[in-house]
């Protein structure tokens, strides 16, 4: 930066560059007056020298500064196409095998039968029902006999007849549900498919004759309701009018706790004390008589409105269930209480004492087994009092299995009181 001298005589302006700038004391000659006087002390020359590199750097700093506020150009990368339209492909496909997964899995459950709605269509002076889920069953092919228990010659015989009119197989039978009149030998079948059908083809709510005594008609478009029996006509007319309408105080109204919680199984009993039933479980009850810790035991299942039982199979073993409504959810409760205080509730006790092993054993052979025994325990659901407990091998204790399934129980050849309890 150049720097500006005064001669003291003539007052002629000087200017020196940077690279002529004299050092302190060195004579300058004026041009003009040739007046000649020491470069001045102190003096600005220094300062300037001094000041110099201050500004030199002020100015790279200056410099900088701007370099910072002017925006940076990047170049971009090009696109690719797997950058946009590809992922979004990729999520599109994503999204359109869930909705189609979800939707063929709601279409299924909404066309398999449903225990609640089959048994809604059972008339109310039906008192022994019975339930198979087929369709489950099917994943586990090792104990699919169990069920075939259930859908015996006369039943499959009554199904490929109706079945063959509506176009469906075995293999669309989801659910099956047998219902008799205890004491007689009126029976009702309710055959629930997977596939839907033309309900026209098989009566849409009128009898149709079939062989063996019986007729059936099919009142919605996936479900066939047969019906044999002296009162066939008059069950057959119930039942179709009940699968259309599915009254609120139909028969699965007045299994209460207990029926939902049997018709979760795959296998199920359920029993009400009406009918030829009535005072059934206090007959069962009496070979507790021995035993004077199941007083309430046995005083319970003699007022028990709704008798049931339940299985289920799964990869973890056998789950079994057995529960009796009472009057309200007060009784339940204490009727469990008592048994977790009682002899089954001891927890140092790996077996059942002796005298309630006695009294059970005359009414099932689930005495003699100790897995079911190390897996019981004592509930209460509202108004059901119930036990539930599991077989880690079904093969090893297949007769437990067989006392919670036992199709004889309550039914007999015409639908008498069977075997257990009070057989």
């Amino acid at each position: 930066m150049p720097f500006d001298v005064r001669c003291p005589s003539c007052k002629a302006k000087m200017r020196f560059e940077d690279d002529e700038l004299p050092k302190r004391g060195d004579p300058i000659d004026c041009p003009k007056c040739n007046t000649t006087f020491p470069t001045p002390s102190s003096s600005a020359f220094e300062e300037k020298k001094a000041d110099e590199p201050k500004e030199k750097g002020k100015a790279k700093e200056k410099e900088k500064e701007k370099e910072k506020r002017k925006p940076k150009t990047v170049e971009a990368e090009p696109r690719t196409f797997f950058n946009h339209w590809l992922l979004l492909l990729i999520c599109g496909g994503l999204m359109s095998i869930l909705i189609v997964t979800l939707s063929v899995t709601w279409a299924i459950v909404a066309k398999a039968a449903k225990a609640e709605d089959m048994v809604a269509c059972v008339p109310d002076n039906y008192n022994v029902i019975r339930g198979v889920n087929l369709k489950t069953l099917r994943n586990y092919p090792g104990v699919q006999s169990n069920g075939d228990k259930f859908f015996d010659a006369e039943a499959q015989g009554v199904f490929d007849e109706a079945a063959k009119k509506v176009g469906v197989s075995k293999g669309d039978l989801a659910y099956y549900v047998c219902a008799r009149e205890a004491g007689t030998a009126n029976v009702l079948y309710l055959f629930g498919t997977t596939a839907h059908f033309a309900p026209s083809d098989l009566g849409d709510g009128q009898p149709v004759n079939l062989s063996r005594g019986v007729i059936a008609t099919a009142p919605v478009r996936n479900l066939i309701v047969a019906a044999s029996g002296p009162k066939a006509q008059a069950t057959l007319t119930t039942a179709a009018g009940n699968a259309r309408v599915k009254p609120r105080d139909g028969t699965h109204t007045k299994l209460g706790n207990t029926g939902k919680l049997a018709t979760r199984g795959q296998i199920w009993s359920v029993f009400r004390a009406e009918g030829a039933l009535k005072g059934w479980g206090a007959r069962g009850a009496e070979a507790m008589k021995e035993d004077g810790s199941l007083s309430k035991l046995r005083e319970a299942t003699g007022k028990a409105s709704v008798i049931a039982t339940w299985v289920s199979f799964g990869s973890g073993g056998v789950r079994v269930g057995a529960g009796m409504e009472l009057a309200e959810s007060k009784e339940a409760g204490d009727l469990v209480n008592d048994m977790k205080k009682g002899p089954l509730g001891k927890a140092d006790e790996s077996e059942p004492p002796n005298g309630f092993k006695k009294a059970i054993q005359s009414i099932s052979n689930v005495s003699q087994t100790g897995a079911f025994w190390q897996y019981l325990e004592y509930r209460s659901q509202g108004s059901c009092a119930y036990i539930i407990s599991k077989i880690e091998d079904p093969e090893k204790y297949g007769s437990v299995i067989n006392e919670f399934i036992n199709p004889n129980r309550g039914a007999g050849p015409t639908g008498g009181l069977g075997a257990w309890p009070g057989g």
